[in-house]
């Protein structure tokens, strides 16, 4: 199962849904990010990437970044915020 915010839109794959605190938590984590969608942040050793929203995989939240300068993506467990993981938005 994925879900993933992206450009402000709430797509669900197929799969179960997780129990309502997940849910819970992934609402407020869109909220708080909502506005940072499609926002370069850069990390400590100065790599920027796109941020494109909050990804729900089946083990974990994560936040969804795409790298500009490059290929593929990270995705970062939403156990703590992304700016207490090293990553600062530039342009927010």
């Amino acid at each position: 199962e994925l879900l993933c915010l992206r450009q402000h839109r709430v797509v669900f794959t197929s799969g179960k849904r997780e129990n309502e605190m997940s849910i819970a938590t992934f609402k407020q984590l869109v909220e708080e990010y909502e506005d940072t969608i499609g926002k370069t942040a850069v990390d400590e050793a100065g790599n920027e990437f796109e941020f494109f929203g909050i990804v729900w995989g089946e083990e974990d939240l994560y936040y969804g970044l795409s790298h500009i300068n490059g290929c593929g993506m990270t995705l970062v467990s939403c156990v703590m915020s992304l700016e207490n993981v090293g990553y600062t938005f530039k342009d927010v």
